[in-house]
């Protein structure tokens, strides 16, 4: 009988096709769930607006949620019989949930998306790691940092490219329309300053930035950045890829909450066959290991000259894009992925 898993993993990240795609590979029959079908419409929008409310109100409101998926998770669990379950950061799987699993010797293995000590996206993120089986974590540091604490069975792993999601579209070089382009929300703190001070760096280049509302605090900072700035509500993977395809370069700032990790959008980027322009991390040293004139930024100073060389120099470019999708493959690809999954089953 082939092996099940449940898998709680947002669709609109990348890595969920990643994820299903190795399980695929591994020969385990994979049942997509999403957390929020417990819940009405309602329920959802409301528990968005709890935060504005008296704590006392907030765990009243937390108790009839948790309790709602709860009842929701095991009877799916109790229909699909899996013998893992792999989760996402929390997906609102609580801690009452993941005893239930453990009694019934079904295995947990938590992706870590965001550090379980800087998001506070839920109160347990941390607690609950305490019954997984299986972490893998982006990051060389947040590992380090939960190690300290006693977890045991943290890998760092970063997941095969989503070559499902993004791939090259076959255009010649000179169908390129943009130099560089990016698409994504910002913040309103610092790290939304931060985002749109290293964006600006490209803005003296056929550079556009995809954008909604969450951009309107710091465009006034930057009117060249503001110039370059198209409104748009959130673009799906399909969108971002032609985006992607239609540019030479990709800027990827550091992700908050990352030390030492890769942000997602560089791999999205060398799936799609663009080159990613990375705000440097201790990490790109070892996962690229060997490449010359990887294209790291350590100075957004720099940004401007280290760009100019790149779009000058198209067969480098492209050079070094080939280099770093050969040795990314050769880490992480479906025969390893799926390896480290199943060690535990």
């Amino acid at each position: 009988m082939k092996a099940r898993a449940i898998t709680l993993i947002p669709e609109r990240y990348s890595i969920s096709s990643s994820i299903e795609e190795t399980l695929k590979y591994a020969g385990i029959e994979c049942t997509k769930l999403n957390s929020k079908n417990a819940l009405s419409k309602w329920e959802l929008d409301l528990n968005g607006q709890m935060f504005r409310v008296t704590r006392g109100i907030r765990n009243q409101w937390a108790r009839h949620i948790n309790n709602k998926i709860y009842d929701w998770f095991v009877n799916e669990v109790n229909i699909i019989l899996p013998d893992v379950v792999i989760i996402y950061n929390h997906e609102m799987i609580t801690p009452d949930i993941l005893g239930w699993l453990k009694e019934k010797k079904i295995k947990i293995i938590f992706i870590l998306g965001d550090s379980p000590f800087f998001s506070n996206t839920s109160q347990t993120n941390f607690l609950i790691l305490k019954y997984a089986d299986l972490i893998l974590s982006p990051d060389t540091y947040w590992k380090i940092q939960l190690e300290k604490t006693g977890l045991k069975n943290i890998h760092h792993f970063l997941f095969p490219l989503p070559e499902k999601r993004y791939y090259p579209i076959n255009k010649s070089d000179n169908d390129n329309c943009f130099d560089a382009i990016y698409a994504g929300t910002s913040n309103n703190n610092s790290w939304g300053y931060k985002k749109a001070l290293f964006l600006n760096y490209f803005t003296d280049s056929n550079f556009f930035l995809y954008g909604n509302t969450s951009w309107d605090l710091w465009l006034p900072l930057f009117p060249k950045l503001n110039s370059c700035f198209i409104p748009s509500p959130y673009v799906p993977s399909a969108k971002l890829n032609e985006l992607y395809n239609n540019s030479k370069i990709v800027p990827i700032d550091g992700n908050a909450g990352l030390i030492n990790g890769l942000h997602i959008r560089i791999a999205e980027a060398i799936s799609s066959g663009v080159m990613p322009l990375m705000e440097w991390t201790a990490d790109m040293d070892y996962v690229f290991e060997g490449i010359d004139n990887l294209p790291v930024v350590r100075n957004y100073r720099e940004i401007p000259e280290i760009l100019n060389w790149y779009l000058n120099n198209n067969g480098e470019r492209i050079s070094i894009l080939k280099k770093m999708m050969a040795v990314y493959i050769d880490k992480y690809n479906y025969m390893t992925s799926s390896e480290l999954i199943c060690s535990i089953l």
